[in-house]
């Protein structure tokens, strides 16, 4: 495997929007509100802006927060904030609504996984890697672990720990 896939993107902010509806809160809470800014963030593109609404959302239930983190660290992750999305996921992985656990901790991976490479040395014969970049090569490696636990269909999982274990060894 020479590249990570795609995030297992399960309905960016419609899924929360969903979820939402069958608990049927009044129609002004607050993660509303950031649910709405962050629906138009991503309408015009801007992940940033839809990650930090999402980020300051207070849900009333863990469902709902659940989702809100999962929406957030999939606005993270677009906008190349690897350490928010991995953290994000970690939260989303709480309350597991509609079995957003694998999902989440898959995603948690690939956004370990983008920060060891980024931290890994470019060529072989380079600066020895930092060891910030190996523990990030661990922490995908347990992310994606926890993905395969919750849902052993995920080969992508499943790879791609055993492509970080290869990179981590390879340090």
């Amino acid at each position: 495997m020479t590249g990570l896939p795609g995030l297992m993107v399960i309905g960016l902010l419609s899924v929360s929007a969903a979820t939402a509806e069958s608990a049927a809160p009044p129609a002004t809470t607050p993660w509303r509100e950031a649910a709405r800014k962050a629906e138009q963030a991503v309408a015009a593109g801007d992940w940033t802006a839809a990650a930090a609404a999402l980020r300051s959302a207070h849900a009333d239930s863990a469902d709902v927060a659940s989702l809100l983190a999962y929406d957030e660290g999939v606005a993270a992750y677009r906008a190349g904030d690897y350490a928010a999305a991995e953290k994000a996921f970690a939260k989303a992985q709480r309350g597991d609504p509609a079995g957003l656990s694998a999902a989440a901790a898959y995603n948690e991976g690939n956004a370990a996984m983008k920060q060891a490479q980024a931290g890994a040395p470019p060529q072989a014969g380079a600066a020895a890697p930092s060891e910030e970049a190996m523990a990030q090569y661990r922490r995908a490696i347990d992310a994606y672990r926890r993905a395969v636990r919750a849902d052993g269909s995920l080969s992508d999982a499943r790879a791609n720990a055993q492509w970080a274990w290869s990179q981590l060894q390879a340090l």
